[in-house]
């Protein structure tokens, strides 16, 4: 047996790059190939891009095991344990079939959809090694876009265990990998990263929690079908302005700063569920590191705590798996308190500056879900209020004041005044209805924010609930001293401020009849802090490691077990369902009486309008009515390769009013999670009997 080498052999280098640089191209052409329209050449070349680029990973995978069998291979110095070794070597595994089956089944799909391959270049087609079966190509083909989706994770795995073996270990793994020798000497090799200060570790811990698994899962509806819906809908109009949830009817629920990140995303990335979720996991990511900003200023020596600590609670985590506005919010809301916390508690040289980011940051937040953005001014108000000696520069700095009004407010008056009466619907309806009514039955019973928030509470911090628990009960007797002691509020003003940065907004969604649980999300910054800051207080040390890495399993177990967990939500089954039984192109899908399922206009692809309609006219709201229009007016428009969908309760009296109106009805299947699937055709009128020619 030859001896182990300090480096792979130069032709295995080279092929290791080579191969990486293959894979980066590979995920290009087949994200980016919905940039053009169906059937065009530019989307044709993306595909045969990426099928062939495919072919070649396949070719070069081969060459390299060959290499690999040849020699032996250098050793990772110090060794792994066997806890993390046995890991390294699955995934390796994981990652060498998964380079191997992708190219196979995509080749396996176009000779069973019966797709002549021409080399590149060339007029020499592959002989096929599968009868044309149309039925196996649609199998195989969804099994090649879900091991693509977990390519993306095997792939992010692997390089965060590099970057965990270069910046946390230290080893020499990658040392192999070079393309260029370059030896350090004994002196100046980097010792293993300290756990005292594991920013590494936590950065790696909060990527991994965020963007792993990120697309596993189908768009749920209806909050993630809606939100990605108006998102999609702006990308195919072009109308960036007005949040639309059809062609015909607007959506105003919200502002479009989350619709914005959502279209952006999912332009720059492909239309994929990964792409439609990360803002949220993005402002996760950013809530993380403001954590530890924080904390350098408000409970200095704690910051690797309050990052950690909000890198693992359970709700923020959770979150950052969903698209709502509500993440956005957080992280604006984070970043006007971080901004106001570094005016009066950092640099005394630049407060101003500081003073401009924390209006920036509110008109951001009031341009991502509208007054509630404005909350962080109680805690900010109150605490300048409340120190002796206060105001290093004043709050109400006009140069603040102007850019938040140039952030916040040109849309709501560019779209209020395209469309009259928009204001008091907001005023009306989306503020006061929300505030003192139970309209929406967002739980305004009296007892609904204990019933809500407390679970939600004492469920979304785990597992650092107790050192908040403790924390609370000490804080009646602090808050008798600091309503007395002046000396008392100064010397405790870090903690202060973030009791009131908790308490005052929860007591406004507390006394708000509208109330969900994730509302809370933009609190649980404060509450990393204030564990932290109990942490720090006790004398207590971070958990090791092991323990880290033991419950970020766990929460990726849960995040694995959502995207396997049958409901009748996932867009992506009701897609998959569709496709199976159209026998055709869709280019609409009409609800009847039903819930709209929005998330169909990602997994069906741009361009396909999703409507629900009501079967009889009925007097509708301006603004966000219940329904887009009626059975009638529907058919009146005559659009082709439409697919309707009704619940199966619903089925008779739908297709007696469809035949009335003098249409053909032809159910596709069985029906599918109680609803019917059905085209339309109208009744061609028999022609008139011919008269007798004339004897």
């Amino acid at each position: 047996m030859s001896k182990p080498t300090a480096r792979y052999p130069a032709g295995l280098r080279r092929l290791h790059w080579l191969t990486a640089v293959l894979m980066l191209l590979v995920y290009v052409f087949i994200e980016q190939r919905g940039l053009f329209d169906r059937g065009t050449p530019a989307r044709a070349l993306m595909m045969q891009s990426h099928f062939w680029t495919g072919l070649l990973i396949l070719a070069l995978l081969a060459w390299r095991i060959v290499l690999r069998r040849r020699g032996a291979l250098p050793p990772i110095t110090p060794a792994l344990p066997a806890w993390q070794a046995w890991p390294a070597r699955l995934l390796h595994v994981a990652l060498y079939a998964f380079m191997l089956a992708m190219p196979v089944l995509g080749l396996a799909t176009a000779w069973a959809d019966d797709k002549t391959l021409l080399l590149p270049f060339t007029q020499i087609a592959l002989p096929s090694l599968i009868a044309p079966d149309e039925a196996l190509a649609h199998r195989l083909e969804d099994l090649h876009g879900s091991l693509g989706e977990a390519g993306y994770w095997l792939i992010g795995l692997h390089v965060l265990a590099a970057l965990y073996h270069h910046l946390v270990r230290r080893d020499d793994t990658l040392r192999p990998h070079a393309l260029t020798a370059r030896e350090s000497p004994p002196s100046m090799q980097r010792p293993a990263l300290r756990l005292s200060r594991p920013v590494a570790g936590i950065a790696l811990l909060a990527l991994v929690l965020a963007l792993a698994f990120l697309g596993s899962r189908g768009i749920w509806d209806p909050d993630e079908g809606r939100y990605t819906n108006v998102a999609l809908n702006m990308l195919d109009s072009g109308d960036w302005l007005n949040p639309r949830r059809s062609h015909e009817v607007g959506h105003w629920t919200k502002p479009p700063l989350t619709y914005w990140a959502i279209a952006a995303s999912v332009a720059a990335f492909g239309e994929t569920p990964f792409a439609a979720r990360l803002p949220a996991a993005l402002s996760y990511l950013l809530c993380v590191l403001l954590a530890w900003r924080v904390a350098r200023r408000l409970a200095p020596g704690a910051q690797a705590h309050a990052a950690a600590m909000y890198a693992t609670m359970l709700l923020p985590f959770g979150a950052a798996q969903l698209i709502t506005t509500d993440y956005l919010l957080a992280a604006w809301s984070t970043l006007a308190m971080a901004a106001f916390v570094e005016a009066r508690f950092g640099d005394a040289r630049r407060p101003a500056a500081w003073i401009a980011l924390m209006w920036l940051a509110l008109g951001l937040a009031f341009l991502t879900k509208g007054p509630p953005g404005l909350l962080p001014l109680l805690p900010i108000v109150a605490f300048d209020l409340a120190m002796p000696q206060r105001r290093r520069h004043r709050l109400l700095d006009w140069g603040g004041l102007l850019l938040f009004v140039l952030v916040a407010l040109p849309w709501y008056v560019a779209v209020i005044r395209g469309n009259p009466g928009l204001l008091q619907y907001f005023l009306g309806d989306e503020v006061v209805g929300r505030i003192a009514s139970n309209e929406f039955n967002r739980h305004g019973e009296w007892y609904g924010w204990l019933a809500i928030y407390a679970p939600t509470l004492l469920i979304g911090t785990l597992p650092w609930t107790a050192a908040l628990l403790r924390w609370a009960r000490a804080l009646p007797a602090r808050a008798r001293r600091w309503w007395r002691d002046a000396d008392a509020r100064s010397a405790d003003r870090a903690e202060l401020l973030l009791a009131l940065w908790l308490l005052l907004p929860l007591l406004v969604f507390c006394l708000s009849r509208s109330r969900l649980p994730l509302y809370v999300l933009p609190l649980f910054s404060p509450l990393a802090l204030l564990a932290a800051l109990q942490y720090a207080r006790e004398g207590r040390a971070l958990p090791r490691w092991p323990w880290f890495a033991a419950w970020a399993a766990l929460l990726l177990a849960l995040k694995l077990a959502s995207a396997a967990w049958p409901t009748h939500k996932n867009a992506a089954d009701w897609a998959r369902e569709i496709r199976a039984r159209a026998q055709g192109p869709v280019s609409e899908v009409i609800f009847v009486e039903d819930m709209a399922r929005y998330g169909l206009h990602l997994h069906l692809g741009r361009g396909v309008q999703i409507e629900k309609i009501a079967l009889d006219p009925e007097p509708q709201a301006r603004f966000n009515p219940d329904w887009d229009e009626s059975v009638a007016s529907e058919l009146a428009e005559h659009e082709p390769d439409t697919l309707w969908i009704t619940k199966q309760a619903e089925w008779p009296r739908v297709r007696a009013r469809i035949e009335a109106l003098g249409y053909a009805v032809t159910p596709l299947g069985a029906p599918y999670q109680g609803r019917v699937l059905f085209r339309i055709a109208p009744v061609t009128p028999a022609p008139a009997p011919r008269a007798p020619p004339p004897s």
